[in-house]
């Protein structure tokens, strides 16, 4: 039984990190930390409507944030860590963000827009499987034939 050559895999290999890295830079390009005076509370607001539309930079952060829960990653700081390096944020950018305070007095603070984002998807999951439910109960469970088998 012959072995493929693992010499063929490294282009492909390349071209997939490369690609990676494009996405992450797309998106560290559209995600900033919320300006002074804006909380995460303010900049979320109706996030749990159906019909809800995130913002680019809201939009970027929930699409790394799918990424490492498709990945299998579980633990919320490590998710939060991980997020903050695929969006090249800074140290200082992430602890002046701490001192963020809107007119609401809720904070800024990076983590708490990872906590937004983790909700977000966490409300659309659940109502992708609830709509999947009525979907099912509203399904005809069998077309009886009618009297003579018709």
């Amino acid at each position: 039984m012959s072995q493929a050559n693992p010499r063929q895999y490294i282009g492909a290999l390349r071209a997939a990190v490369s690609a990676a890295k494009a996405v992450n830079k797309a998106r560290a390009a559209a995600y900033h930390l919320l300006p002074d005076g804006i909380s995460c509370k303010m900049d979320w607001a109706g996030w749990s409507d159906p019909w809800y539309d995130a913002t680019p930079r809201q939009q970027a952060l929930l699409d790394v944030l799918q990424d490492l829960l498709d990945g299998g990653e579980t633990e919320v700081p490590l998710i939060a860590l991980k997020t903050a390096l695929r969006l090249e944020i800074r140290e200082s950018e992430i602890l002046r963000s701490r001192d963020n305070v809107g007119t609401d007095g809720e904070s800024g603070y990076f983590f708490d827009d990872v906590l937004h984002g983790l909700y977000m998807l966490d409300a659309q999951e659940t109502e992708q499987v609830f709509h999947g439910l009525i979907d099912r109960l509203m399904q005809p469970q069998g077309v009886r034939a009618g009297p003579g088998g018709q």
